[in-house]
């Protein structure tokens, strides 16, 4: 916990029981999970919690680049720690995730920045697929 309250620090956030206690939930998830997910985790165990500190929380911490948000098609934000760069694929029936990392991909990316007529770097990207998983596809 130690190291997540340096962090909050060094970024100009206190490390406020719902802070501490948000960044928790998402150290011990391996998969992007929404504010109303969280805001289930956290009702029992922070009785003073709403689901607006949630949001709010959520917003600053990854506007901070402690979370990113993941688009995942879905109709709310999916967020998820912020510590190394994956891509997901995506079950479209029964919604499970599984994150991967992927050399060719990113040596993708270098070959079409270089061959870019008008770009010169990337700053971002995203790359998710969507499918059926093993189970939904017999």
């Amino acid at each position: 916990m130690q190291g997540i309250k340096e962090l909050l620090n060094k970024k100009g956030h206190k490390a406020t029981p719902a802070r501490l206690a948000i960044i928790n939930i998402f150290k011990n998830n391996k998969k992007p999970i929404s504010a109303e997910e969280v805001y289930k985790n956290l009702k029992t165990k922070l009785k003073n919690i709403n689901v607006t500190t949630i949001y709010r929380n959520l917003s600053s911490l990854s506007s901070e680049g402690i979370l990113r948000k993941v688009d995942l098609k879905k109709d709310f934000d999916l967020f998820e720690l912020n510590e190394d760069h994956h891509h997901h694929i995506v079950c479209t029936d029964c919604n499970k995730i599984e994150s991967f990392k992927n050399k060719e991909v990113e040596n993708l990316l270098n070959t079409i920045i270089k061959k870019s007529n008008n770009f010169k770097q990337i700053k971002e990207h995203s790359f998710e697929i969507f499918g059926l998983c093993k189970a939904c596809s017999k």
